[in-house]
């Protein structure tokens, strides 16, 4: 009885994997991205392990800005995505 209590406990403790190790490592967020025309549009991106894993184009979120206009994000803040 003892022996089949222990190996339950242990088949458990092997097949239960912590959901929040999972949650963490994975992130969706929104970003504009601007080319070199000044046409921005929004993406969702899904970063697992600091890896970009997908990018997509977000409907009706874009804007096309006059040639003037300048980014007013930092080089490092526009290049980066999921480092």
């Amino acid at each position: 009885m003892v022996a089949i209590i222990l190996i339950i406990i242990i088949f458990q403790i092997i097949t239960v994997t912590p959901t929040s190790l999972t949650e963490i490592q994975t992130k969706k967020f929104t970003k504009a991205i601007c080319n070199e025309t000044n046409f921005c549009q929004d993406y969702e991106i899904t970063c697992e392990r600091n890896k970009t894993i997908k990018i997509n184009p977000l409907e009706n979120a874009s804007v096309q800005f006059s040639s003037e206009w300048q980014d007013p994000r930092n080089q490092k803040e526009i290049n980066k995505l999921c480092n």
